[in-house]
């Protein structure tokens, strides 16, 4: 997974910064520390690979939130707190994180952030997992029929995707 988000980060960057404006500073979310004994499995991933695409402060965000994913879907705040939020007024965070299932974590980070910079935040998951309520099987569904293989050179930023590079 650390070289397959390596990789979209070194094609794709200057992509999203087209779309979103220039990207200051990337982070990781962090895991709950008190699940999987503490051991944050994404910051696992991003300490296995060297010269990450762009200016990386992969502890930039804490998480205060002690429940789970499940029990706290939604926007809570204050879920996380930025670090060391000196000299970040005014600059655009990306936000990496591992699964997207109901957006809850990632709105409540890109939150957090915001309430610091003044500017939104823009985010990059590596997954998406379908949250399936009863009534929201038809998700799975429809999902499965749009999947396609992955392939690094396809830009999923843009709207209508298509095969080009970093720049």
């Amino acid at each position: 997974l650390a070289a397959v988000l390596a990789r979209f980060l070194e094609r794709h960057l200057g992509c999203i910064e087209r779309r979103f404006g220039e990207i200051d500073l990337v982070t990781l979310l962090p895991s709950n520390p008190q699940t999987r004994d503490g051991w944050d499995h994404l910051r696992h991933l991003y300490d296995r690979v060297t010269g990450w695409p762009g200016n990386w402060d992969p502890d930039l965000l804490v998480k205060r939130d002690a429940a789970g994913a499940s029990a706290t879907r939604g926007i809570v705040t204050p879920r996380f707190e930025v670090v060391q939020p000196l000299g970040l007024k005014g600059r655009r965070v990306l936000l990496i994180d591992d699964t997207w299932t109901s957006g809850g974590t990632m709105l409540s980070a890109a939150k957090s952030v915001a309430d610091v910079t003044g500017v939104p935040a823009v985010a990059v998951t590596l997954g998406r997992q379908v949250y399936t309520k009863a009534q929201e099987n038809y998700l799975v569904d429809d999902i499965n029929d749009m999947v396609a293989p992955y392939q690094a050179e396809i830009c999923a930023i843009h709207p209508n995707p298509r095969r080009h590079g970093r720049g």
